[in-house]
């Protein structure tokens, strides 16, 4: 038995894949159904990881480092698996019989849903009741901010064009700046972001991170042109994927993971890599998959 000891990144994407592999001369390939490994309880079949083993290196990975992919991947599924029975979150049957191949065509038909199956769980656990202040604290804990902003697009007399708008600005809060939102390039709207997660140029974040609720930037120059950020309340709806991902990326990274002979004979290491890869939104791909 063996425990992960690092947090991997979640990175749940539907993505397909064919279960030929071209294993170790010296390993076994062991048949689809044969049970590789248990996570937490759960037996874990050959076809499942092998699935995701071909999904790393069709992503370019080699050796352990796609190996290492396709374990992480295979516990994360696990993780919502596990989670879903605790919360007593299941699906209908009007659900399962909903449930499409999608990107899965190349499995069995019980493989492609079992898969499919735990896409759809993960969208009811993105829409499960979570208590406000859960997801308050945890977005201030974490530094999240919602911002609207005001662009002004770099070019000839844009510096001169976003004083203009500054001015018009100052003093009058958000009634004015949504006054002057029809002078803006930016036409996305308000957005709640984590620091470092890209959303914003790294120059902006720093800005935002520094406003409170209610208070305007100064003139921020990037690539883009000119901005001026206005700090909106928390919008704590948009907490509740990445709350839910930070409980499965505990869960994943405090699995018991036992390996048996089959995944032994492939010559897999037991070893995780730390991996900072962005969590990865799916819940629209899992619905309609």
């Amino acid at each position: 038995m063996k425990r992960m000891l690092c947090a991997l990144a979640l990175t749940i994407l539907l993505t397909g894949c064919a279960l030929q592999r071209e294993l170790p001369e010296d390993s076994a390939a062991p048949a689809g159904e044969e049970i590789l490994l248990v996570i937490d309880g759960r037996e874990v079949p050959a076809w499942r990881y092998l699935c995701w083993l071909d999904r790393a290196v069709a992503q370019g990975l080699e050796g352990e480092a796609a190996r290492d992919q396709a374990l992480g991947d295979t516990a994360l599924y696990a993780a919502v698996e596990s989670l879903a029975e605790e919360w007593g979150v299941a699906l209908t049957a009007a659900e399962e019989a909903a449930l499409t191949p999608g990107v899965w065509a190349a499995l069995e038909e019980a493989q492609w849903r079992e898969l499919a199956a735990v896409g759809a769980l993960y969208a009811k656990l993105c829409e499960r009741e979570v208590p406000q202040e859960t997801l308050e604290a945890f977005g201030k804990e974490r530094g999240y901010r919602t911002v609207d902003r005001i662009l002004i697009p770099a070019g000839e007399g844009a510096d001169k064009q976003a004083a203009e708008v500054f001015a018009r600005l100052n003093g009058g809060g958000e009634e004015a700046f949504h006054a002057a939102k029809s002078l803006s390039a930016d036409r996305l709207g308000p957005r709640t972001f984590c620091p470092g997660d890209g959303t914003l140029a790294p120059e902006l974040e720093e800005a935002a991170a520094a406003l409170s609720e209610g208070q305007l930037s100064g003139i921020l120059e990037s690539e883009e042109g000119f901005s001026i950020l206005y700090c909106l309340p928390l919008d704590i709806e948009q907490m509740r994927i990445p709350w839910l991902d930070e409980q499965l990326r505990t869960r994943v990274g405090e699995a018991d993971i036992q390996v048996l002979s089959g995944y032994e004979n492939l010559g897999i290491s037991a070893g995780f890599p730390s991996n900072e890869n962005k969590i990865q939104d799916y819940a629209q791909q899992a619905s309609s998959s």
